[in-house]
Order: structure tokens, then C-alpha cells, then sequence
């Protein structure tokens, strides 16, 4: 089912879509989101022919594909493996992430860079927080997830395989085809970057706020000609 919108309507969301894109240019692990818009007629009342032309938001999806990777050295940034995605715990619920900066509060408890604390158990269970002392020594995690304190395993990430993404903000993403994943998935002291392009990513948004700005123009005209029309008709 397409949800009708005007032209106009349709710039301002893929606008959105790109402001958003551009914003989470250097969030690690983000993946930019696209828009496809489709139109269609709109028949009057009764027998006549079809006059009314509207655009409808026919798909919005998740471009998976992997950003760069580069190595920190940092033991606790994280890469994951094509199609792979952490667990973690955002005010609304559980959600994917594929945000590998990862870092230690106050209390020990092991959060993304957006302050998401990580999930030790898969989706559909309680939530279990992974927490580590923080004064008791270097941490290292295993490429398939397990977290070591000075040798010793302490806990383990909760990492899911998903492919139907559904963006939910900040980075995060739920899926419906979301399944928990074992083996060597990650790699330790290495960064996924955003797969956004910035240069690219600035020329659409360009090409998108000119589209729009041309869309408001033609309404406003409609408008007058609208109004126009009434008053001669009145």
C-alpha cells in the first residue's frame, strides 16, 4: 500500500534522508539509508479519466554495504563481519548496531559511543547488561565476541546475522530476520567507518533542496491559479 504524497512532500522526506546521512558521516558503522519514490494517478469521482498525478513513498532501505575499515589498536573498538551486528539496549528496546567504538562507563558497564550499553543476551530474552571491573585489568575481546579481564572470560556480546533493516535512529536498526551468530564475526583494535560519501552525499542533498525548492513554487502557483479559478467562478 503507497502512502499519497504530494512532490513537495516527497523532496522534504528524501531531504530528511539525506541531512540524516550526511549527520552520521563519521558515526562508526553507519550505513546510509535510500528512498524510492513512485507515481501514480488519481482518478475523480464518477467516469472521468485519471487527472490527478501524486509521487508515494514506495521503499525505503538500509544500504549494507561495508564502510571503510581501518586499524586503532584500540582493544575495545571492534569490526564486525559483513551482515553482523551487535545487541544493544536503547531507550525503546533492543536494537542492531554496527558501532564498534565501544567504551567503558563508570559503573563497568560496556556501551557503544552512543551511550547504548551492550546486551549479553539475545533478543527476545531479559536484558542482561555486560559489565566489567574497571579497575581490574586490560580487556580484550575474542573475534567471536567472548570479553576477557586479565585472561579470564567475564562475558560475552550478543551478536546477531540480519539483512531486513529497518533504520531506527542514531545508528541503530531493527530487523525481522534478525538470528544470533557464532564463530569469528569480529575483529579487535579495528574501526568500521559510515559508508556514506560525503562529496556524493553533499551533491544530492543539493540536488534534493533544489528539487524541493522547485516543487514549493509549482504549489504555490497551483494555488493562485486555484484561487483565481474561484473567484471567477464565484
Amino acid at each position: 500500500m503507497y502512502v499519497p504524497m504530494t512532490a513537495a512532500v516527497a523532496a522534504e522526506r528524501q531531504l530528511d534522508v539525506l541531512a540524516n546521512d550526511l549527520a552520521n558521516v563519521d558515526t562508526p558503522g553507519y550505513k546510509k539509508v535510500r528512498t524510492a519514490f513512485k507515481s501514480h494517478l488519481v482518478a475523480r469521482y464518477g467516469d472521468g479519466p485519471a487527472v490527478k498525478a501524486l509521487v508515494a513513498l514506495d521503499e525505503t532501505r538500509v544500504d549494507a554495504s561495508p564502510g571503510a575499515v581501518e586499524a586503532t589498536g584500540n582493544p575495545l573498538d571492534v569490526a564486525l563481519d559483513p551482515d553482523h551486528y551487535l545487541l544493544v539496549e536503547t531507550p525503546a528496546g533492543p536494537a542492531l548496531s554496527r558501532n564498534g567504538r565501544l567504551s567503558i562507563r563508570a559503573d563497568g558497564t560496556l556501551t557503544d559511543s552512543a551511550g547504548n550499553p551492550l546486551r549479553g543476551a539475545p533478543m527476545g530474552q531479559p536484558f542482561v547488561p555486560i559489565r566489567v571491573a574497571p579497575d581490574a585489568g586490560d580487556l580484550h575481546i575474542g573475534d567471536d565476541g567472548r570479553i576477557f579481564q586479565d585472561g579470564t572470560e567475564v562475558a560475552s556480546l550478543a551478536i546477531v546475522t540480519a539483512r531486513s533493516l529497518r533504520p531506527l535512529g542514531d545508528g541503530t536498526y531493527t530487523a525481522t530476520d534478525a538470528a544470533s551468530a557464532t564463530g569469528s564475526v569480529l575483529r579487535s583494535g579495528f574501526l568500521e567507518g559510515s559508508n556514506v560519501n560525503p562529496v556524493r552525499g553533499m551533491v544530492r542533498l543539493v540536488e534534493a533542496t533544489r528539487s524541493f525548492e522547485l516543487q514549493q513554487r509549482v504549489l504555490r502557483q497551483f494555488r493562485e491559479i486555484d484561487a483565481a479559478t474561484q473567484r471567477i467562478d464565484g
